[in-house]
């Protein structure tokens, strides 16, 4: 075979391919000098063929060369075709085939898809009558005219859909032969997304050129060695600098040489190369201007147009929110406090409730002298225990207050005296009153508690003397303040300030004052109730208290109360020496703590008084079920075992009786009968602990029909 192909035709004798006879004609292939194939014959019988056989198999070979030209040649030209026709048809660009004139002689999928049109229905259309809006149609036969003489290959448009929708497209052409004649390549490519992407990104910087400008919290850029790149108007004002002071210079300026700005810059190059960022992040800082300052800060890298990414830095000053976080952390504290102290009030008020009212029976029987005198200290030192419980459930906001509406201006007018006598000589007393009135709705009683603690503490702070000044105002507080005090609302109130020229209180007890038995004063010199009283009542009717205070200068508090518009009320008068008179009348007596209701029961038989005792709701209807048409009057505990409390108790009762006359009683105070509860005309209450003639006086005022609030 190798000899064939090197030197051309020749035949194979039966010897030389082994065959005991037959013969072989082979004869090479050549498409120029290389041989492509070769011409194969045989026959079975030997000496079938002569040298001039061997010549025409050759001459044969040549015309089989020529013939497999044509084949390959055809065969590459339908894989050419099929391979154009795999993209033409496969391609996501609409492919449009056109003449000069705009007549379209084919088209791809992509094409009938852009244009919800079949092929059928583009094939022979004119492209600009067919698929260009109405608008554009004029500069579109201009621009085939370009492209068509080669001065154009790329341009943007509108195609026109079946739909009627206009779509842009982006539009590369090239001159191409089609079927012998010269024609245009269309590759149309829609543009929607991208110019939607383009509209966003224009509007995405338009936003955040808006957000930079107008944004009220401070922006910075900067590099990779903390130079400041920009700072926005806010971060301007934030810090105290201008954008000249602090674009191109190093970001450590704006704060204070003391904060060691070597050290910052190395942390953040730091961060910078290990591409950390900062979510939310509080930092005490002191600017240049020696000004302290709490910072929110949130970090981000920046990446624009292939440019070195920068650092975004966004601050935002929280010096006022977490100053209002301490605000609302010491009034959740003052609040936990209250109901810690108005619960052991409650415990100790029907102890003194006992105490108080065997001392006192003791105190009227016939005993020795020592005795007597035992008997006194006894009923004295309970009630100086009532006192301090009192205070506690002032502290709490858990005492019955009777509000009214009263002029601030009258009550303090009528107070001068007693307060000047409680000052001393060396202390001189300022009262500046409101121009106009200033009515609150309150319980007067309550109001002379506040200023007699107030004042009390100031003259201790005055040991050598000084200057007490009450203001009395009306003012409107507005949200600004509000955004300074915690516990402030917008609206009209009665401002009240007390200020001293006093020692001040030092800064770090200040947090601290409100709280029930703290003090600074000497052990004995006081119980440490004073201020936590004031702030128990101003609690109660509403309102807040602000303080201010400096060592040696002395200190002002100042005492907000909603203003009212109702008419004002002056203060009722009791005769405080009416003694009771002895009575003949039922009453029952619905008490779940023993030695109470034995006390109770015994003060009201030695005033004449008959008494059922009930142990608790449920006893009491068992009784009211057999006696209820002598029963004049039903003295009740009000929080009670049983499933029924007194409130309930008396509701069930007045629904059979609505004239019954009903006396509550509690340890615990205003919460006992419901939150922020007030006395109601109608209503009859006497708060533990009590002394015996005072439940005789009440008891006897209550049934003569008198109200006893």
């Amino acid at each position: 075979m190798r000899r064939v192909i090197a030197r051309g035709a020749e035949l194979i004798t039966a010897e030389e391919t082994g065959d005991q006879e037959g013969a072989t004609v082979l004869a090479p292939i050549r498409k120029g000098e290389r041989v492509i194939g070769v011409l194969f014959l045989q026959r079975r019988q030997s000496h079938s063929y002569a040298a001039r056989d061997v010549e025409i198999l050759q001459t044969l070979a040549d015309q089989c060369g020529g013939a497999l030209q044509r084949v390959q040649v055809e065969e590459e030209l339908r894989q050419s075709q099929r391979r154009f026709r795999e993209l033409f048809e496969n391609s996501p660009d609409a492919i449009f085939v056109e003449d000069f004139q705009g007549k379209v002689l084919d088209v791809n999928r992509s094409a009938c898809q852009l244009h919800g049109l079949t092929r059928e229905e583009l094939v022979g259309s004119n492209s600009i009558e067919a698929l260009v809006p109405p608008a554009q149609r004029a500069a579109a036969r201009a621009n085939l005219q370009k492209l068509a003489a080669g001065q154009l290959s790329w341009l943007e448009s509108e195609s026109l859909r079946a739909d009627g929708r206009a779509v842009p497209v982006e539009m590369r052409v090239a001159r191409v032969e089609y079927d012998g004649s010269p024609a245009l390549l269309f590759h149309v490519r829609d543009i929607a997304e991208r110019r939607a992407a383009e509209m966003a990104l224009r509007s995405s910087e338009t936003l955040f050129r808006s957000v930079w400008e107008n944004s009220v919290d401070g922006m910075r850029l900067t590099d990779e060695n903390g130079v400041i790149v920009a700072a926005n108007e806010a971060y301007c004002r934030l810090v105290g600098m201008t954008h000249e002071q602090l674009e191109g210079r190093p970001f450590m300026v704006v704060y204070a040489a003391e904060q060691d700005w070597e050290k910052m810059l190395h942390w953040y190059r730091e961060q910078f190369r290990a591409g950390s960022v900062r979510e939310k992040v509080e930092y005490e800082l002191v600017l240049h201007d020696k000004r302290s300052v709490v910072f929110e800060v949130t970090d981000s890298f920046v990446e624009s147009g292939g440019k070195p990414r920068l650092f975004l830095t966004l601050f935002r000053d929280t010096t006022s929110h977490r100053r209002l976080e301490e605000q609302l952390r010491q009034s959740q504290k003052m609040e936990a406090i209250g109901q810690l102290a108005g619960g052991i009030a409650h415990d100790f008020n029907n102890i003194l409730t006992i105490i108080l009212g065997h001392a006192t029976l003791l105190t009227l029987s016939k005993l020795d002298p020592k005795s007597a005198a035992s008997a006194q200290q006894i009923k004295q030192a309970s009630e100086r225990a009532a006192g301090l419980t009192r205070q506690l459930l002032a502290f709490g906001r858990k005492q019955i207050y009777n509000p009214r509406p009263l002029d601030l201006n009258r009550i303090v007018g009528k107070m001068t005296d007693l307060l000047a006598r409680l000052l001393g000589e060396d202390i001189s007393l300022q009262i500046n009153f409101s121009s106009q009135a200033a009515v609150i709705a309150a319980d007067v009683s309550m109001l002379e508690q506040i200023l007699l603690n107030l004042s009390v503490n100031s003259r201790d702070a005055m040991p050598h003397g000084g200057q007490l000044g009450i203001r009395i105002g009306v003012c409107e507080v507005d949200e600004a303040h509000t955004r300074r005090v915690a516990e402030a609302r917008p609206g009209k109130f009665i401002r009240l300030s007390h200020s001293d020229t006093g020692e001040g209180i030092p800064p770090e007890n200040l947090p601290r004052i409100f709280e029930p038995f703290f003090t600074t004063k000497e052990l004995g010199k006081g119980t440490g109730l004073g201020l936590a009283t004031v702030f128990g009542i101003v609690k109660q009717h509403e309102g807040w208290v602000e303080v201010e205070s400096e060592l040696g200068k002395g200190t002002t508090f100042h005492i907000y109360f909603p203003a009212t518009n109702e008419p004002v009320v002056d203060p009722e008068q009791h005769d405080t020496q009416f003694h009771a008179r002895k009575g003949t009348e039922t009453v029952l007596v619905v008490e779940d703590e023993r030695d109470l209701r034995e006390i109770v029961t015994r003060t009201l038989n030695l005033n004449g008084y008959r008494v059922f005792q009930a142990v608790d709701g449920q006893n009491a209807l068992q009784i009211w079920a057999e006696y209820k048409k002598e029963i004049d009057l039903v003295f009740t505990d009000i929080i009670m075992p049983g499933g029924l409390n007194g409130r309930e108790l008396a509701e069930r009762l007045w629904s059979e009786k609505p004239d019954l006359k009903v006396i509550f009683s509690s340890g615990y105070g205003a919460d006992a009968l419901g939150k922020n509860f007030k006395l109601d005309p109608k209503l009859n209450y006497l708060q533990k602990p009590y002394l015996p003639q005072t439940l005789s006086r009440i008891i006897r005022r209550c049934l003569d029909g008198e109200n006893i609030t």
